[in-house]
């Protein structure tokens, strides 16, 4: 879920000031708040319409809340802008201040009136939005990435606390990009998200439906809870009986007759200034390290298949080289302060998976957390509150319609899966032979690739009738 483990603008000048309320209101704005000007100008053939660049730079230059820079090395038939929203910290309550907050807009340089835009909110920072996405390469569309409220650049001045950082506020962030651009890119939006971002996706279609056409949400788990006890026998089924005997006893040896050992390789392979100071010290590390086994073996699968595991009386290097390989250094502090704002909305309101590591418990020496459920940093409350996640589940249960969810059939982060709907067109697709980071519509069987293209096509056809 993390991004490890696939190894974790506003509007118009004149809508500055009123777009805040707007965005809690969730309506598009007056039409006399319109600008002069278009970004949509009439072909030479008078009859299709093309954005155009030149208006779409002006707006970014008028508009005192929205800011952008042209980035270089924009892929072929494209231009891509680095932009900032002026964002409500609390969409219910304008006095709460502002954030500045990123994304990355992909915009086509010979492009029609009608042609989709595939909007992605991203569950982390823009760290992997310096390339198109295959779905937007599939339906030829422009692309919009939203970085995730408090990671990255994204984080309010000041909040040491995390004070704002709920889901339905990130949900309204992703709305508010709509209210800024969907005037402007007026062709149909449908929404990707992978791993976290279809969680964020799928929080935003739950309170916004009417912003996308559909939605295609990538490796995303169902989470219930903080911790969410069904994981533990949806974990316990992955392999066959044999592969998780085996993996059972390769944690027990590295919490007991290979501990001394592999510890030493443990913090002697640490770079210069790592600490552990937030999990508790090395210790406390390298044992959450061994129970994280218990998930991120799995989600490694397709790469580290049952017969390569090796045997408890391997050497301590190639026992090493199994942990590392498969968990890599969450435990140390700059990885969990990377991940603050995944961890802390984790705990509050998303939930996390709780890990079959029961038999386990004899052999620990601290109470290190599983590093599926991280740390959060001191001060900051993060009690668990499941009304949103309940909102968004009842949603998907009896409301949603036209969502694909893509899973991978050796994905840990698909043990649980949320319910379909193949009446409302919520359907799943599974990718056979891949783990988390191989889940894409290119991967699927054809016929399966076809169907899910087809989908899409649907979704954003000018003439579709879509609720």
């Amino acid at each position: 879920m993390r991004a490890r483990r696939a190894v974790v603008a506003r509007c118009l000048a004149c809508l500055c000031a009123a777009l805040v309320s707007l965005c809690a209101a969730c309506v598009l704005p007056p039409e006399q708040t319109r600008p002069s000007g278009d970004i949509f100008v009439a072909t030479d053939g008078g009859g299709d319409a093309q954005p155009s660049i030149a208006t779409l730079e002006q707006l970014f230059t008028e508009n005192v809340a929205l800011s952008a820079s042209e980035r270089s090395g924009a892929p072929a038939g494209y231009r891509v802008y680095d932009v900032t929203l002026t964002q409500p910290l609390d969409p219910d309550d304008t006095s709460a201040g502002t954030f500045e907050q990123r994304a990355a807009l992909y915009v086509k340089t010979d492009a029609a009136a009608s042609d989709p835009l595939v909007l992605i909110p991203s569950g982390y920072d823009l760290a992997n939005a310096d390339r198109l996405d295959a779905i937007t390469e599939l339906l030829v569309a422009h692309q919009l990435v939203i970085e995730y409220r408090y990671n990255g650049a994204s984080r309010p001045a000041g909040d040491a606390a995390f004070a704002h950082l709920r889901a339905r506020a990130a949900a309204a962030d992703v709305h508010a990009f709509v209210l800024a651009f969907k005037r402007y890119f007026v062709g149909r939006w449908i929404s990707v998200g992978r791993s976290r971002g279809g969680s964020v996706a799928l929080h935003h279609r739950a309170i916004y439906d009417g912003d996308v056409a559909g939605t295609v949400a990538v490796a995303t788990p169902d989470i219930d809870g903080a911790p969410d006890g069904r994981w533990v026998a949806a974990l316990s089924s992955l392999g066959d009986a044999a592969c998780r005997s085996r993996l059972q006893a390769l944690q027990r040896a590295m919490l007991s007759t290979r501990r001394a050992e592999l510890f030493a390789l443990f913090t002697a392979s640490q770079p210069t200034g790592t600490t552990f100071v937030r999990i508790g010290g090395d210790k406390a590390a390298y044992e959450a390290t061994v129970l994280d086994l218990s998930l991120s073996y799995w989600q490694s699968y397709g790469k580290y298949p049952c017969d390569g595991l090796p045997a408890v009386s391997a050497s301590a290097a190639t026992l090493y080289d199994l942990l590392i390989s498969s968990v890599g250094d969450l435990a140390t502090d700059a990885q969990q302060d990377y991940y603050s704002a995944y961890f802390i909305i984790a705990h509050r309101e998303d939930g996390y998976p709780q890990l079959p590591n029961a038999h386990l418990a004899d052999v620990l020496e601290t109470t290190a957390p599983d590093l599926t459920r991280g740390t959060v940093p001191a001060g900051v409350d993060a009690s668990y509150d499941g009304a949103f996640d309940k909102l968004v589940d009842d949603w998907i249960e009896t409301k949603s319609h036209d969502i694909v969810f893509l899973r991978g059939e050796l994905d840990a982060w698909g043990a649980v899966r949320h319910p379909v709907a193949p009446a409302r067109r919520v359907v799943e697709y599974l990718v056979t032979g891949v783990g988390h980071s191989g889940v894409r519509v290119a991967n699927l069987a054809p016929s399966d690739r076809d169907a899910v293209e087809k989908l899409l096509r649907g979704w954003v056809a000018a003439d579709a009738q879509l609720p």
